[in-house]
């Protein structure tokens, strides 16, 4: 057994050696013997003592190494077992690449390395007819033949620069690699700080759920045992007729001095409501109890989910529209961009990737549909008024629909009454 450990520390030492006396650039010099290595860069018979002195130093290291661990595993284990599977080691650090570039592949990592060596001979234990018992003490006995080969290779000079040398290059591939990686990363901004990737698919479900969930109509004066029976209101809908003055004298808008009715706009008269609509960006319809302003406003929510507005209204097909109905703000504060969703669409809001209701604003991309301005008090309609007004102010370019009894009326918006 010594003389096989011996052999095979010999091996390792001598392989170790030759890849430091090599040069990696002469591939013919890469696979000459140790010993022509040494009459080629050791011209000096003292240097080549020396050498070989320093060669046997190393192999008894590595031999007393292995010795000592052959002799303390598996003490039940007949010599012929253990010469047997120290001759499958030596083989198969015979047939292995033990060149420095095999041993970057495996991150000169002796775990990796016994690895790599196991799968050249994935059936050497059972080949050489090894039991259970010396197919462990085989793969003890190369497992630390691994450390030590790791161990004599990454102490020498040489290895360390072209260890240096090879961290470079991959750090030169990182480098691609992350500037890759980086550009795929969504861009992060104020209205964006989690990245837009979301919002395509966030803005097909919301206008989904949106064309569904407001598609119904309630037949009043019709009790069916108790309940009250809905029809769909995508098809029930009947344009409705309005009267109105969009020329007339209108307010200043507070925040930029001009006029938000349009140029050209009709005189004072009755017309369709989608004519009415689309003559200004800004308007207030006024109506009675039951004139069909929320109808109204959820029709155009509809419509403008599915973009199916023709003629009039067709700009409204791409604008992501948000219904507030202020009769759930009684009593408290008006929402946020960020709440627009909270009331009817409350199932997806908790789904909206931050900043999406921002972004549709800013864009000028959002139909903003405010629903009851005269179910609330009249200090909480300034209230509303201020809070419309700052969101123009911030997001101008929407289009803004306010409905509300005609005693709720704001000031500041151009004004249709439903006929």
């Amino acid at each position: 057994m010594e003389a096989l450990v011996l052999h095979t520390s010999n091996l390792l030492v001598r392989s170790v050696l030759r890849l430091w006396m090599s040069d990696r650039r002469n591939q013919r010099d890469r696979s000459r013997p140790l010993s022509e290595l040494v009459n080629v860069r050791l011209s000096d018979d003292f240097q080549r003592r020396k050498f070989s002195r320093e060669m046997e130093a190393m192999t008894d290291a590595v031999a007393q190494r292995l010795l000592s661990l052959c002799r303390q595993e598996f003490p039940g284990l007949s010599e012929g077992d253990r010469n047997a599977a120290l001759a499958e080691v030596v083989r198969a650090f015979e047939i292995a690449d033990l060149s420095d570039d095999a041993l970057f592949a495996v991150d000169a990592d002796a775990t990796k390395l016994a690895r790599q060596l196991r799968r050249s001979l994935p059936s050497a234990a059972r080949n050489a007819g090894l039991g259970e018992a010396a197919s462990s003490f085989y793969d003890i006995v190369l497992d630390e033949c691994c450390v030590c080969y790791v161990q004599l290779v990454v102490h020498l000079a040489p290895f360390t620069a072209r260890a240096s040398a090879e961290l470079l290059g991959r750090l030169s591939t990182l480098t691609d690699q992350v500037a890759h990686a980086l550009q795929r990363l969504p861009a992060r901004t104020l209205l964006a700080p989690s990245g837009t990737s979301l919002d395509g698919e966030f803005q097909n479900r919301y206008l989904q759920f949106a064309s569904e969930a407001l598609d119904y109509i309630e037949l009043f004066g019709v009790d069916v045992q108790r309940f009250r029976p809905r029809t769909t209101l995508s098809v029930a809908y009947i344009s409705l007729s309005v009267s109105a003055n969009l020329q007339r004298p209108a307010f200043r808008d507070r925040l930029n001095g001009t006029a938000w009715s349009r140029s050209g706009a009709p005189s004072a008269g009755t017309m369709r409501v989608e004519q009415a609509l689309a003559a200004s960006t800004r308007m207030i319809i006024l109506g009675g109890a039951g004139s069909g302003k929320s109808t109204l406003l959820r029709w155009l929510a509809i419509n403008s989910a599915r973009g199916t507005f023709h003629d009039d209204l067709k700009e409204l097909n791409n604008r992501i529209p948000f219904l507030i109905k202020l009769r759930s703000y009684t009593g408290r504060r008006l929402p946020k961009p960020e709440e627009f969703l909270d009331e009817y669409a409350s199932p997806l809001a908790a789904l909206m990737p931050k900043g999406f209701a921002h972004r549709q604003l800013e864009a000028g991309r959002s139909l903003l549909l405010v629903d009851g301005v005269d179910e609330l008090t009249n200090r909480e309609r300034n209230g509303v008024r201020d809070w419309l007004e700052s969101l123009m102010l911030a997001f101008p370019g929407n289009r803004i629909i306010v409905t509300s009894r005609p005693t709720g009326a704001l000031p500041s918006f151009n004004r249709v009454d439903l006929a």
